[in-house]
């Protein structure tokens, strides 16, 4: 009964072990462990594997909607990483990336139409595989043309912590022509409703940035609102 005993000990020891250098890998290196309530994406999903412009680094996208042929319009090609290095400033990079494109590539915010179109998507990042000098990424997402003009949405969730932690949701608003709209909530698990952090919509400049951190977060949400072109903000979540 002893060998037993101790045999025991040693393996709940190592699986310890196991787990606590699991904790220490790079966020890149492994899968996210969580719980997720499936509805929060829609009737539909799928999930997108998606790369920066180099190819260097990719990241497992879920993706879901209401309208099953919106989402089947959304494809790889809709979808970019944009990599932050370790040391670099999140919205110069940002800046950056958003200088290099034309008004042309955008949506003419002159012709608007301000009505509801009613598209909306979700995502969720699933898991991220990342260089080594690469400290985060951000989603770039380009909408697929349905010619209708008017809002558009978008709902981005974090990763959930099954154990709660501090998440921190940065808002940046493009270095643009354009301005968008968002709401934040948050949830302690997945058990409890959903909490109002920002009102839907705030509204967000071209050269705004905000920040908002939860501690005993089990995940956050930030719902987009834009008229036509999707740079207008960026979403990020850290934890």
């Amino acid at each position: 009964m002893k060998k037993l005993k101790y045999s025991a000990i040693y393996v709940i020891a190592a699986l310890a072990m196991t787990l606590a250098f699991s904790s220490c890998k790079k966020e890149g290196d492994q899968k996210a462990m969580y719980l997720y309530d499936e509805s929060d994406f829609g009737k539909y999903s799928k999930e997108l594997v998606i790369t920066d412009a180099k190819g260097e680094n990719s990241a497992i996208l879920k993706v879901g909607s209401n309208d099953k042929s919106y989402l089947d319009l959304w494809t790889e090609k809709n979808f970019e990483l944009i990599p932050v290095k370790f040391g670099e400033d999140t919205k110069e990079v940002l800046d950056a990336f958003f200088a290099g494109r034309t008004r042309g590539e955008m949506a003419d915010e002159e012709n608007f139409d301000d009505t509801d179109t009613g598209k909306e998507i979700f995502t969720m990042f699933i898991s991220k595989t990342l260089k080594d000098d690469v400290e985060k990424v951000l989603l770039y997402e380009k909408a697929p043309e349905t010619g209708e003009k008017g809002w558009k949405y978008a709902t981005h969730y974090s990763y959930a912590l099954d154990s709660g932690g501090t998440i921190t949701c940065h808002v940046y608003g493009a270095n643009f022509w354009y301005y968008g709209y968002y709401g934040l909530q948050w949830r302690s698990s997945v058990n409890q409703s959903w909490s109002t952090i920002v009102s839907e919509w705030k509204q967000v400049g071209r050269h705004d940035t905000f920040t908002h951190t939860r501690t005993n977060c089990y995940q956050m949400k930030a719902r987009r609102k834009y008229d036509g072109s999707p740079e207008s903000v960026t979403i990020e979540f850290d934890f």
